[in-house]
């Protein structure tokens, strides 16, 4: 599980290069600076612990819903418009935002009356951090508590039917793999890998190239009837939902 926190920030210069400072000294595996956004479209940073320019405020919002980001570091004042185009696109989507003492926090009221305000030490500053997501600690370890004790009685219990699958998989064709490895998007867009019983031939991937005129969805997800590629136990498997299994 990754603890990591992945943050942006919002400012450029020398609070941006202090910020990036502390992070080098604090050696803070708690934080990853993923870069920073110049709100006025030129200023840099620079020095031996720069980090990546990533672009200004007219790309910002696009970045956050494309990459997997937790907090949002905002160094310098903003005006009410910056706010509502930076700062409130960010906390709607789950992620928080943390202003140093110094800077004022200027939102609009709607946003603010479901966000949960405190205090919070972001790399030896304290900050003032926003966030519209309200559970607390307790809520997040007993939900995980849970989690686990489902998801593991559901797999002891379940076991001799993993086993039938995987055999009946593996026999499907000898040489390969028995789990689809795939790439699942989870909190703030952070990646990780997800399992599912294997349901298409080895090659499936390659030979959707030549399938794709026969795609029955828009955009980037591929749907087709009588997919060629899906395995005799494969149909079986998807008709009842039993390659999911391994989510758990």
């Amino acid at each position: 599980m990754n603890k990591e926190t992945y943050v942006l920030i919002l400012g450029s210069g020398e609070e941006a290069e202090a910020f990036a400072t502390r992070h080098h000294e604090a050696r803070a595996d708690r934080y990853r600076l993923l870069g920073y956004f110049s709100t006025n479209g030129h200023q840099r940073t620079s020095g031996s612990n720069s980090l990546p320019h990533l672009g200004n405020a007219q790309v910002f919002k696009d970045y956050i819903f494309r990459n997997p980001v937790d907090m949002i570091v905002n160094l310098e004042p903003l005006l009410l418009h910056q706010s509502k185009q930076l700062l409130e696109p960010a906390l709607e989507i789950g992620l928080s935002v943390a202003v140093p003492k110094h800077v004022p926090l200027n939102l609009g009221t709607p946003i603010l009356q479901k966000a949960v305000v405190k205090s919070q030490d972001v790399l030896g500053t304290t900050m003032t951090v926003v966030s519209t997501l309200a559970h607390g600690k307790a809520y997040i370890v007993t939900k995980r508590f849970l989690d686990l004790l489902l998801a593991g009685s559901l797999l002891i219990i379940l076991a001799p039917l993993f086993l039938l699958i995987a055999v009946a998989v593996k026999l499907s064709s000898p040489k390969d793999s028995i789990f689809y490895h795939w790439r699942v998007l989870g909190k703030n867009a952070k990646p990780f890998v997800g399992y599912k019983f294997r349901t298409m031939v080895p090659n499936a991937d390659q030979l959707k190239q030549q399938l794709l005129p026969f795609n029955e969805m828009q955009g980037p997800v591929f749907k087709m009837r009588n997919d060629p590629r899906i395995t005799p136990i494969g149909h079986f498997l998807r008709n009842f939902s039993l390659d999911e299994l391994p989510q758990l």
